[in-house]
C-alpha cells in the first residue's frame, strides 16, 4: 500500500526592473533605439514581462545574452503584463531596447511627463531577489 502527504510550500516571487534614464531622441527621428545592458547576479525563473514607455514609443524588446526573448509593438493606451517562461542563469546579460519615432522639431529626453519618454521593463520572477534591477543614469 502506498501513501503520500501533500505538503504546501511557498516560494516568494519578486520583480526585477530595468530603467534607462539616458534617452535622447533627435528631431524627426524614425526608428530611433535606446538600449541598456544589465547583469543578472542570481538565477531568475521569469514568468511574466511588462514594458513601459510613453507616447513616442513604437516597440519594446528584451534580450538574454543577445537572443530576443520578448518583443512587442508599443501602444501607450495598452500596456499589458505578458506571460512568458524563461530561466535566466546568474551572470546573464539582459538587454532592454526601446524604439521611438519623433515627428517633432525638438529632441525628446527622459522624463515623467507623457510628452517626454521612458524606457522601462519589468520581469516578474521567482525566487524573490535581494536585488531589484538596474538603472542607467546620465
Amino acid at each position: 500500500m502506498l501513501t503520500s502527504t501533500l505538503e504546501e510550500s511557498t516560494i516568494r516571487a519578486g520583480f526585477w526592473g530595468s530603467t534607462n534614464q539616458v534617452i535622447a531622441i533627435p528631431p524627426y527621428a524614425v526608428g530611433h533605439q535606446e538600449t541598456q545592458d544589465c547583469a543578472i547576479p542570481t538565477t531568475m525563473h521569469v514568468f511574466a514581462a511588462f514594458a513601459h514607455m510613453h507616447q513616442r514609443g513604437t516597440k519594446f524588446e528584451f534580450f538574454l545574452n543577445g537572443a530576443t526573448f520578448f518583443s512587442q509593438p508599443w501602444s501607450f493606451n495598452d500596456q499589458p503584463t505578458v506571460p512568458l517562461i524563461i530561466d535566466m542563469p546568474a551572470g546573464s546579460i539582459v538587454t532592454s531596447r526601446c524604439t521611438y519615432d519623433n515627428p517633432g522639431a525638438t529632441s525628446i529626453t527622459y522624463g515623467e511627463s507623457s510628452n517626454q519618454e521612458m524606457c522601462a521593463g519589468v520581469l516578474y520572477h521567482y525566487p524573490q531577489p535581494a536585488f531589484v534591477g538596474c538603472t542607467k543614469t546620465p
